[in-house]
């Protein structure tokens, strides 16, 4: 680890794992971690803080800065920068997880649709809870297993059940963007090198870009916006047409693809959609090399 900085003292993050509830009930939280916390009170190798409030005593120094991939942890099939254990496989045509970020794209829309039109709405809290509900990552988790594969499309099924007649009007009324899900690019690393081919290009492989986009007026368009080497580039989107979903969702995102040109190096990307109302949503922007 270097010498200590005491400009930069070492800062450790206390987590719980909610999986780890079935280890020890109650005790998991309320007694492990609750004399960890006191173990720490009474050791003065130790501070308590939050990060808030550490980053304030401590500015980091910018010079110094180093960059760590982001991924999932170890404990899932020793992760990955694309959190795959959450995500797919890709080993068929059809991906029970794929199925319920589809249908819980088209959630999120409907219940922020909704919210921006009607936010006093007797059904709004109710939506809300359905969709916390339908976000928790076990669903996702435990994929292949009927019982959690239905539970996202039980949530938003129950929604579209409660909002009825104000979901035709919407078409109408929608003030909201598209709702799009965070891309994703297979290979995952177009432009790197593969552990099996034992450092070569990645098989000259073309990058294609996905993702799910959902309106409740209706999707217009959605473009794949490309930054590189001081020029844009707009790319649109092929329209799949809504994710086929197994599990009887009413209402599921529709799949778009893109694939990416070659040769251009370090390119930052972002989607854009916008609906059949004019209304426009811009993703976040993300990053990959093309070599």
């Amino acid at each position: 680890m270097g010498s200590y900085d005491p400009r930069h003292p070492p800062f450790f993050v206390l987590h719980s794992d909610g999986d780890n509830y079935g280890g020890g009930t109650d005790a998991y939280y309320h007694h492990n971690t609750g004399r960890l916390v006191e173990w720490l009170r009474t050791d003065p190798r130790f501070e308590l803080s939050t990060v808030q409030d550490y980053l304030a005593r401590f500015p980091p120094d910018t010079s110094r800065t180093v960059h760590i991939e982001p991924g999932s942890w170890s404990g899932a099939d020793n992760g990955d920068p694309q959190f795959m254990k959450w995500f797919s496989r890709y080993r068929d045509a059809y991906s029970p997880d794929l199925n319920s970020w589809a249908v819980l794209t088209a959630f999120q829309n409907l219940v922020h649709s909704l919210e921006d039109v009607h936010p006093d709405a007797p059904s709004s809290k109710r939506l809300e809870r359905l969709l916390l509900t339908a976000e928790t990552s076990c669903y996702w988790y435990w994929t292949g297993q009927e019982v959690w594969d239905r539970q996202v499309t039980n949530a938003a099924n129950l929604a579209a059940s409660l909002v009825g007649s104000e979901l035709e009007a919407l078409a109408d009324t929608d003030r909201s963007g598209p709702t799009i899900f965070p891309p994703w690019v297979t290979p995952e690393n177009p432009g790197g090198l593969t552990w099996a081919e034992q450092g070569l290009r990645a098989a000259e492989a073309v990058g294609t870009v996905h993702t799910f986009v959902s309106d409740v007026a209706g999707v217009s368009s959605v473009t794949l916006v490309l930054r590189a080497r001081g020029g844009e580039e707009r790319l649109p989107m092929l329209d799949r047409g809504p994710y086929p979903s197994r599990t009887g969702a009413i209402r599921t995102a529709h799949y778009f693809t893109v694939e990416l040109p070659p040769t251009l190096g370090d390119v930052r990307y972002f989607i854009e959609a916008t609906d059949r109302r004019g209304n426009t949503t811009r993703g976040a922007l993300e990053r990959v090399y093309l070599a």
